[in-house]
């Protein structure tokens, strides 16, 4: 898994991710006192982890939190990553 993971959605990020450093979902969910399922629900994508949280996620995960920060703004807010960064889109995200 060493791969880049810069097309990966956010969801799929976050179970690579925790799988990769062999946490658990309740270990993530303990961080953020919210159960395991709903890591659960964050990692296939039926819910969406608030924007707020995403720093502390990039630090758990051992990513870098403008990179996370980009990856939730593209997929969850389209629009205004557009009108942002219009056809001067900043690199992709290189998660790894």
């Amino acid at each position: 898994m060493n791969e880049p993971n810069h097309n990966l959605s956010l969801s799929a990020l976050i179970r690579r991710r925790r799988n990769m450093l062999r946490l658990s979902q309740q270990q993530v969910g303990d961080v953020f006192r919210v159960r395991p399922e709903a890591v659960g629900y964050w990692e296939r994508g039926k819910r969406r982890i608030e924007l707020d949280k995403l720093p502390r996620l990039a630090a758990i995960l051992q990513l870098n939190e403008k990179d996370v920060c980009r990856t939730a703004l593209r997929e969850f807010h389209p629009a205004l990553y557009h009108a942002l960064f219009g056809a001067d889109q900043p690199p992709e995200p290189q998660f790894t």
